[in-house]
């Protein structure tokens, strides 16, 4: 007896390749498939039964079906679908048309839902987050300027003051310690300062340390009103271009 043509399917009747035998063996079919394009695959379609019936590898006919099994789905909310898993109540494989709650194109934006195999922008969601981070990012630059110090010449010259959190409380200390009645004419306190690249504390009489309070203030509220006009501006923006083309400038 010679060797006769066998075409192997799995499980799902989906063809896996050919080899020759002396006889069919089990899930083997005797007609050949068609050619199958990429991107698709052939599944054995028979109403006959595959261990009951002798006929079944002969009585039916081969189909050709997508394949997306490698195929990048997403889901009407924008998330990536994996094969098999349920999505409101449905399920697919990745053989066969897509459903019409999948589609393999990928959403332009977090921002999309899927309508009638079109992705459908929700703008006004993806404005006002972007509004949202905007503001955020302005609030930190603000912080950042402030932390980064002020320039006063109560000493005579130019000098920088740091403006971090604790700096900002030793100079309201040093401040309200300069006011306090009944203070020497020769009272002095030392303040942390930098002129020429070196920092060290220099002493400071009660009116210079005053000066420098009130121009750190100055400048720490410069940037808070700067701050607030620009999160205004935010807010007003009609376009994501327009927000993002708001930019932190530190004041003068």
């Amino acid at each position: 007896m010679g060797l006769i043509q066998c075409h192997q399917v799995n499980d799902d009747d989906i063809y896996l390749y050919t080899r020759e035998r002396r006889c069919l063996a089990a899930r083997q079919v005797a007609i050949a498939p068609p050619e199958i394009p990429e991107g698709f695959v052939a599944r054995w379609e028979t109403t006959r039964h595959p261990f009951a019936d002798v006929d079944w590898s002969t009585e039916g006919a081969w189909v050709l079906l997508e394949d997306h099994r490698k195929t990048d789905i997403y889901v009407g909310t924008g998330e990536k679908y994996e094969l098999g898993s349920e999505f409101e109540g449905n399920s697919y494989d990745g053989i066969g048309e897509l459903p019409v709650w999948a589609t393999d194109i990928e959403p332009p934006s977090r921002y999309c839902t899927l309508a009638d195999g079109v992705w459908v922008v929700d703008e006004a969601a993806e404005l006002a987050d972007a509004k949202d981070l905007k503001i955020r990012v302005l609030s930190g630059a603000c912080q950042a300027d402030i932390y980064d110090g002020f320039e006063s010449s109560a000493l005579g010259s130019l000098h920088h003051y740091p403006a971090n959190d604790k700096d900002q409380q030793n100079l309201t200390a040093s401040v309200l310690a300069s006011i306090v009645p009944g203070l020497p004419q020769e009272w002095l306190t030392p303040f942390w300062c930098e002129i020429g690249g070196i920092w060290e504390f220099r002493m400071h009489t009660a009116a210079q340390i005053q000066q420098v309070g009130m121009d750190g203030k100055a400048r720490i509220l410069a940037c808070m009103a700067l701050n607030d006009s620009l999160a205004g501006q935010v807010r007003e923006a009609t376009s994501i271009a327009e927000v993002e083309s708001i930019e932190w400038v530190s004041p003068a």
